[in-house]
């Protein structure tokens, strides 16, 4: 089984650190990366099974896909700190802060994926996977069109999205 997942920080509307991102796997051994946006108010729980098994290769071995994980802003830092989750919320986020947390966080799987990919490999050949559920499917779905219309926002397009309900 893998160890614990590496847990980062990155910024949120009203919090410089707020924003919490849950990374399972080696990045390594992954062709395949997958963001996960859960739905207000869940927090880690829901989806950190799947999100384990998603990293480990049919073998039982690390090896399967890169697995990103993270919330609604300021939902899930029970394993970040003691503080209650209200910690890092401020009094509400439009949808386009969420949008753009989103990109953040995707932003920074990417980021971290790099650190341990060869640098000597011409293309990368990983794919991307956004993957949704409960309100975090109209999230995925305005990250999906703002990245399609502006190409400035960000880097990493989705190659598929899953949603879940």
């Amino acid at each position: 089984m893998l160890t614990s997942p590496k847990v980062f920080n990155y910024p949120i509307p009203g919090n410089p650190t707020g924003g919490i991102l849950h990374i399972y796997g080696e990045a390594a051994a992954a062709q395949d990366v997958i963001l996960y946006c859960g739905g207000f108010p869940d927090g880690l729980e829901p989806i950190s099974n799947l999100a384990e098994r998603l990293a480990t290769a049919r073998d039982g071995q690390a090896g399967g896909c890169y697995v990103g994980v993270t919330c609604f802003p300021g939902f899930d830092n029970k394993t970040f700190n003691e503080q209650k989750f209200t910690g890092f919320k401020k009094s509400g986020f439009t949808f386009d802060e969420v949008t753009c947390c989103v990109r953040d966080a995707a932003d920074l799987l990417f980021e971290e994926h790099a650190k341990s990919v060869s640098s000597s490999t011409e293309e990368c050949k990983t794919t991307f996977t956004l993957m949704t559920h409960d309100w975090g499917v109209v999230i995925g779905h305005l990250f999906i069109n703002r990245a399609i219309e502006e190409r400035s926002f960000t880097q990493h397009k989705p190659d598929r999205l899953v949603m879940l309900d």
